[in-house]
C-alpha cells in the first residue's frame, strides 16, 4: 500500500522537478529586450566606424588593382562555399558602390528601420566584405558577422528604434528566450572560454612570460604596454591570471541563481580585461566591438534603470518570464528554432575539435555549412603560444634620379635602424594585420601585388620625384627569453620595377 501510495506522487515530483529545470534554464538563457536592443545600437555605430576605416584602404585592400586581387585570395584563402559580392566585380567603382550599400544598411540598423531586413542585409555585406580580404581580419571582425548572424533572428528592435515607434506591439516586455538568445549567450561564452582553453602553453601557466613576449612586439604595444615591461613580476602574475579569468568568467554566466548580480559581476570583469587589453596593445576595433557585445547581457535590474533615463518621466517594469502570447507559424518557428540549434551545436564543435588533443574529431562534411554561413569561429588569441617574431617594414625605392629613399617614412632616405615608435609605420590596424600576415613564408605568392601597387600609389602622388624599383624590407626581431639580447635579421620580402 505504501509503494503504491508513493507511487501516486512520482508523476507531481517529476512535474515538479520539469518546472524547477526548465525555470533555471529560461533564467540563464533569457535576455532583456532593451539590452539588446542598446547593444544593436552599439555594435551599429561600430559597423560605420569600421566600415570607415577600411574605406580609408578602399583601393589597396577591395580591388584588383591593390595589395591583394580577389582572384588570389579567393584562391588561397576563402572556402569553396564561401561568398562575396565581389565575386561579381573588383573594380574600384564597384568596390565604392558596396561601401556605399553597407553604409545605408548599417544606418538602417542603427536607426533600427525594417530592423530583420537591414540585420540580414548588413550581415550579408559584411560577409562579402571580410571575405574579399581575409588578411586584414581579427578576432573582432568574427565577433561581429556571427552577432549580426544571431541578431537576425532576435528582436534586437524592441526598443530605441524607429520600428518600434510605428508599431508599439514590437516594444514587447517578455524576456527573450528563445534558440537565438542561448546562440548569443553560446557565442560570448565562447569568445572567452575558448580563448582562454587554448592558451595552454607554458608562457600563459607555469611560466608566465606570456604578456612579456606580448608587449614585446612593437608593432602591436601602446606605450603604457612598454611601462609595464619594467615591471616583470607583474607581468608574471597576470599571465595565468588574464587565461583564467577567461575561462571562469564566462563560466558563471549559466549561474541560475541571483543571475542579476552574477551578470554584473561578469560583464564588470570582461569590460576591465579589454579596457586592459585596449590600453596596452594596438588591436584596433577589438576591445571596443567586445564590449558593444556584452551590452546585451545586461540583466533587467540595470536596464530599468537606463531605460528610465532614456525615456523621462516613464517608469517602466523590467521584462515579464511569463510565456508570451502564442506564435503564428508554429511549424515554420519550429523548423527555424531547429535549425538555428543545429547552428549551435556545429558552433561548439567547431570550437571544441580547435582545441589541441580534443576527444572531439568532427568529420569536414558538416563545415561546408558553416562556411556557408560564416559560422566558422578560432578564439585563439594569443594561444597556444603568443607570437615572437616582431619587425618593421623599410620600403626602400629607388628614383629616377638614382637615388635610394624609404616610401614607409615619407621619401627620406633609406636607414635600417629601428624607429622610436614602430606603430607610427602603421596607417590603422588594418594594415598591420596585413602586413603581419604579408611577411609570413605561407603567404609569399601574394607578396609581389603589394610591391605593384605601392610604386603605383606613390608615382602617382609624387610626379616629380617618382621610382623605377622597390625592395620591401622585413627587418625581423625575434623575442628572446628574458634577459637575453635581441638579434635583428634583415629580410627582403619582395623586389619589383615599375611597369
Amino acid at each position: 500500500m505504501f509503494l503504491a501510495l508513493a507511487s501516486m506522487h512520482i508523476p507531481s515530483r517529476l512535474t515538479k522537478i520539469q518546472q524547477f529545470a526548465s525555470g533555471m534554464i529560461r533564467e540563464v538563457f533569457s535576455l532583456d529586450p532593451r539590452a539588446i536592443s542598446l547593444m544593436r545600437i552599439f555594435v551599429s555605430i561600430l559597423l560605420l566606424l569600421d566600415l570607415f576605416i577600411r574605406a580609408q584602404s578602399l583601393t589597396a585592400h577591395y580591388t584588383s588593382s591593390g595589395a591583394l586581387p580577389f582572384a588570389h585570395g579567393a584562391e588561397l584563402y576563402l572556402q569553396p562555399t564561401c561568398f562575396t559580392v565581389f565575386s561579381w566585380n573588383d573594380s574600384l567603382p564597384f568596390a565604392a558602390l558596396i561601401f556605399s550599400l553597407s553604409a545605408c544598411a548599417f544606418l538602417f540598423l542603427l536607426l533600427g528601420y525594417q530592423t530583420r531586413i537591414a540585420t540580414f542585409v548588413s550581415w550579408i555585406l559584411l560577409c562579402s566584405l571580410q571575405n574579399r580580404n581575409p588578411l586584414v581580419l581579427q578576432g573582432g571582425d568574427d565577433l561581429l558577422r556571427l552577432t549580426l548572424f544571431w541578431g537576425v533572428f532576435l528582436p534586437w528592435n524592441a526598443f530605441y528604434s524607429v520600428d518600434a515607434g510605428k508599431n508599439k506591439a514590437v516594444s514587447s516586455t517578455h524576456a527573450v528566450f528563445s534558440a537565438a538568445s542561448a546562440g548569443y549567450l553560446l557565442l560570448i561564452f565562447s569568445l572567452y572560454f575558448f580563448s582562454g582553453i587554448l592558451k595552454s602553453s607554458a608562457e600563459w601557466a607555469s611560466e608566465g612570460t606570456a604578456l612579456y613576449y606580448a608587449l614585446n612586439l612593437d608593432m602591436m604595444t601602446w606605450p603604457l604596454g612598454r611601462k609595464l615591461l619594467d615591471a616583470p613580476l607583474l607581468l608574471k602574475c597576470l599571465s595565468p591570471t588574464i587565461r583564467w579569468l577567461e575561462i571562469i568568467l564566462p563560466c558563471m554566466l549559466f549561474i541560475p541563481f541571483k543571475t542579476s548580480r552574477v551578470r554584473h559581476f561578469v560583464i564588470a570583469g570582461l569590460v576591465l580585461l579589454n579596457v586592459f587589453i585596449g590600453l596596452t596593445l594596438f588591436v584596433g576595433l577589438f576591445g571596443l566591438i567586445n564590449i558593444a557585445c556584452l551590452f546585451g547581457l545586461l540583466p533587467s535590474a540595470s536596464m530599468t534603470r537606463i531605460h528610465t533615463r532614456l525615456i523621462r518621466n516613464n517608469k517602466v517594469k523590467g521584462p515579464s518570464f511569463a510565456d508570451p502570447p502564442a506564435r503564428k507559424n508554429y511549424y515554420l518557428s519550429l523548423l527555424k528554432n531547429c535549425l538555428l540549434v543545429y547552428f549551435i551545436a556545429l558552433s561548439l564543435i567547431w570550437n571544441i575539435n580547435a582545441i589541441p588533443g580534443s576527444p572531439v574529431v568532427a568529420s569536414t562534411r558538416i563545415f561546408p555549412i558553416g562556411y556557408a554561413l560564416r559560422l566558422d569561429q578560432y578564439w585563439g588569441m594569443f594561444a597556444p603560444n603568443v607570437l615572437k617574431e616582431d619587425g618593421w617594414f623599410v620600403y626602400a625605392g629607388m628614383s629616377n634620379f638614382g637615388m635610394p629613399i624609404d616610401l614607409n617614412r615619407g621619401g627620406e632616405q633609406v636607414s635600417f635602424k629601428k624607429p622610436a615608435k614602430v606603430l607610427d609605420l602603421y596607417q590603422d590596424d588594418r594594415w598591420r594585420k596585413f602586413l603581419e600576415n604579408y611577411q609570413m613564408e605561407r603567404n609569399i605568392v601574394i607578396r609581389n601585388h603589394l610591391c605593384k601597387y605601392l610604386i603605383t600609389r606613390w608615382n602617382r602622388m609624387h610626379t616629380k620625384q617618382p621610382i623605377r624599383s622597390l625592395h620591401i624590407i622585413f627587418m625581423r626581431e625575434n623575442t628572446p627569453a628574458p634577459g637575453s639580447a635581441f638579434k635583428i635579421k634583415p629580410d627582403t620580402l619582395c623586389s619589383c620595377l615599375d611597369n
